[in-house]
C-alpha cells in the first residue's frame, strides 16, 4: 500500500510508450481501486497493448474471476 501510494506514476507513465512486447492488460470494471479509465489510457500509451474489461470483476481478477480470465490469457499467450 505505501509502495503504490508514493510511486511516481508521470515517470513511469512516460515511460510506457517505450514498451515494445505484446502487453495483454486485464481490468475488472467494478474495480475501486483503479477507476477503469486507468485502463484505457494505458492501453492508448502502450502500443502493442490488448485491453480486455471484465464485467463483474473487481480490482482481484485473479481470485474473483479466474474460471473467465484463464482462458482469455492462454489465447493471448498463443497469439503472441
Amino acid at each position: 500500500y505505501y509502495y503504490s501510494r508514493n510511486f511516481n506514476w508521470a515517470d513511469i507513465e512516460k515511460e510506457l510508450g517505450r514498451i515494445e512486447l505484446p502487453t495483454f492488460i486485464l481490468w475488472g470494471r467494478e474495480d475501486r481501486y483503479a477507476h477503469v479509465s486507468q485502463a484505457h489510457g494505458l492501453n492508448s500509451k502502450i502500443l502493442h497493448s490488448q485491453l480486455k474489461i471484465y464485467d463483474s470483476c473487481g480490482h482481484m481478477l485473479h481470485e474473483e474471476c479466474a474460471a473467465r480470465i484463464i482462458p482469455d490469457i492462454k489465447a493471448f499467450l498463443q497469439s503472441n
